[in-house]
């Protein structure tokens, strides 16, 4: 399960793109990550994810979307829920 990290302080959403405001840094995220964090206000699993986004942009290429994600986990805007912790599954 994926979901908003909690170093998220704010999010800006204009036109198709976002700004990220978090407690150290304020990142401008492109259309299909924008639509990710979006969708992301609750817990999502991945292939929810991924229908949501496909819905909208069409399939991505194989890996992009991991990829993706990967990386907004890297910069903590996204967190992986653990299933066995309270709030995930």
């Amino acid at each position: 399960m994926l979901q908003r990290s909690d170093q998220v302080v704010d999010v800006l959403f204009a036109e198709e793109e976002c700004v990220v405001l978090t407690a150290d840094r304020c990142l401008r995220l492109a259309a299909v990550p924008s639509a990710a964090i979006a969708y992301l206000v609750g817990p999502r699993s991945v292939p929810e994810l991924r229908v949501h986004l496909e819905e909208h942009f069409g399939p991505a290429p194989e890996g992009n979307l991991e990829a993706m994600v990967d990386e907004l986990i890297a910069t903590r805007i996204l967190r992986r829920l653990d299933a066995t912790s309270p709030d995930g599954a």
